[in-house]
């Protein structure tokens, strides 16, 4: 799940980092006493899914998901319950593995562009040998191996350095397996 938000400054009586933490709390509370209930009451609410490797452009490698309405709910509560956050939401349709972060979209040169194809290519294979994808009948139930949702904080980004996002984890919740 993804979305970006900045903490107002100063912050607001309601918006604080601890407000939204609790927030996740009680949701991932909620979760796990759906958990807790018999079978015939367990979430029909589907899964969490991965769909495979998606290259939709040659500079590009992504492993495609559909989301579990509960982390479309999450996101959408999250921007209601704290306006004054702005959250930009974001597609949480896929997990970006290799892609290119111009500081400014401008024209890449030819020489640049196939030296990031052929980036491209080998973390392709790269991903293709370590993350088997395989297909799977759709009546085989697969023990979700976990979602978790993550609050990091991401200071000091400079696009310009070329460097990866200086991210610290703030908290983290694992999610019940049928998220």
């Amino acid at each position: 799940m993804v979305g970006f938000f900045n903490t107002p400054t100063p912050p607001t009586h309601t918006t604080t980092i601890p407000a939204i933490l609790e927030h996740i709390d009680t949701w991932c509370i909620h979760l796990q006493t759906l958990t807790s209930t018999t079978p015939d009451q367990q979430p029909t609410s589907p899964k969490t899914v991965i769909n495979g490797f998606y290259r939709p452009n040659p500079t590009l490698l992504l492993i495609s998901i559909t989301p579990s309405s509960y982390l479309l709910d999450l996101l959408q509560t999250l921007s209601q319950t704290f306006p004054d956050l702005g959250l930009r939401q974001k597609q949480i349709n896929h997990l970006s593995l290799c892609y290119w972060d111009d500081v400014q979209p401008t024209v890449i040169p030819d020489t640049l562009l196939a030296e990031r194809v052929e980036l491209t290519n080998q973390a392709t294979r790269l991903a293709q040998e370590k993350i088997p994808m395989v297909d799977i009948p759709a009546s085989t139930t697969i023990e979700n191996e976990g979602w978790d949702v993550v609050i990091y904080s991401i200071e000091g980004r400079n696009k310009a350095s070329g460097l990866p996002y200086p991210l610290q984890e703030i908290k983290r919740w694992t999610l019940p397996s049928f998220v």
